[in-house]
């Protein structure tokens, strides 16, 4: 799945994003001080979502409203709901925020906290 590059080795264009997302993982896994043990085991598969079709060797954007799934951590350190200082003003929703009912703002929490997948859906 490797291909020679001119410098060093690239990963073949399918699975660039994987590499990457492998980098952010041994990043953070170093920042945690646990990379060693936990590459040393070499248990690395790919995984495809299955939501995710795969043709012609490459992954589709998903074609039904499938929803990303963001964890509590990953909200928080987004700033979604509120900002590290733990106040709502200067989050992502309340920047977003511009609902005049509840129901509204409701809605908003909602499609900000759970995006759709496709950005292709999201316009």
């Amino acid at each position: 799945s490797w291909r020679r590059g001119s410098f060093n080795a690239e990963p073949k264009e399918e699975f660039s994003l994987a590499v990457s997302s492998l980098g952010g993982c041994v990043c953070y896994l170093q920042k945690c001080l646990i990379e060693r043990p936990l590459l040393a085991m070499k248990q690395f598969q790919l995984f495809t979502p299955e939501q995710f079709h795969v043709r012609g060797g490459g992954n589709e954007f998903p074609t039904e409203n499938q929803k990303l799934v963001l964890d509590n951590i990953s909200i928080a350190n987004l700033e979604i709901l509120q900002t590290s200082e733990g106040k709502q003003e200067g989050s992502l929703l309340s920047i977003l925020d511009k609902c005049v009912t509840a129901a509204g703002k409701r809605l908003l929490r909602q499609w900000v906290c759970a995006p759709l997948c496709n950005p292709r859906q999201n316009q």
